[in-house]
């Protein structure tokens, strides 16, 4: 089903008067549209308050103090839903802000620093080298053992290179 329910629609699948493919349609579509589904309940709470006002059993007037409740609550109902909207969209805008402005930060440090490395001479091949030493350098300042004795192993690192060469 491509399209939302409408008030008949959803009226006859709660009074299960659709034939099974519509059916099927629409179990799908409810399954992933919330505001069909609230139309489905709304439908339903209407079903059942005119299967209220059949019924002897209740007391004169009540369905008629049952709707005015209704009628009262359904404005501030609306109003509940249009900010619970207005917050959920303003939560969507300033994500996807944050994402470009972070997008557009880190591609314009990225031209900056091609740029200064070109200034100064530097391949690519060495501005990659660089970058990943400083993400190993990010992992030191991470971890607070290796950060503390980082001097003692590039020492130990260069003692052992140079023992490797002169024999």
């Amino acid at each position: 089903m491509t399209r939302h329910l409408d008030a008949e629609l959803a009226h006859r699948f709660i009074k299960g008067r659709l034939d099974p493919d519509e059916r099927r349609a629409c179990v799908t579509h409810l399954s992933t549209c919330a505001e069909c589904r609230g139309l489905v309940d709304e439908e339903r709470g209407l079903s059942n308050l005119l299967k209220l006002s059949d019924d002897p059993r209740h007391p004169e007037g009540a369905i008629e103090r049952v709707l005015e409740r209704l009628a009262a609550v359904a404005p501030q109902r609306a109003a509940q839903r249009r900010r619970q909207h207005r917050i959920a969209w303003v939560g969507y805008i300033a994500t996807t802000v944050v994402v470009v402005l972070s997008a557009w930060s880190l591609t314009a440090l990225s031209r900056e620093t091609e740029r200064v490395a070109a200034d100064l001479g530097i391949s690519p091949t060495i501005q990659r080298q660089v970058l990943k030493n400083l993400d190993a350098l990010d992992t030191l300042r991470s971890d607070a053992w290796l950060a503390d004795h980082y001097t003692t192993a590039i020492t130990l690192d260069a003692l052992l290179t140079n023992r490797g060469r002169n024999p």
